[in-house]
């Protein structure tokens, strides 16, 4: 477990994914669990590791699960 929250933190450092919503804005943001999910913040509470639609990736750029996500 920790060399997964050592890696979700690296990954966080690398490509601002969050791992916290506490004082964020509301909105869905990438999620350091990977491309085919993403994190949803509301009212400083996190909603993570929710599911793009199958065949789908997370594109941050345009907050939201698409075909021609430029997700790594």
């Amino acid at each position: 477990m920790f060399l997964f929250g050592l890696v979700c933190f690296l990954f966080y450092m690398t490509v601002l994914t969050l791992l916290d919503c506490q004082g964020q804005p509301n909105g869905d943001y990438k999620s350091c669990k990977g491309c085919t999910v993403y994190l949803t913040c509301s009212n400083g509470i996190t909603y993570d590791n929710r599911p793009c639609p199958s065949g789908l990736k997370w594109d941050d750029s345009i907050k939201q699960c698409t075909f021609a996500a430029t997700c790594p």
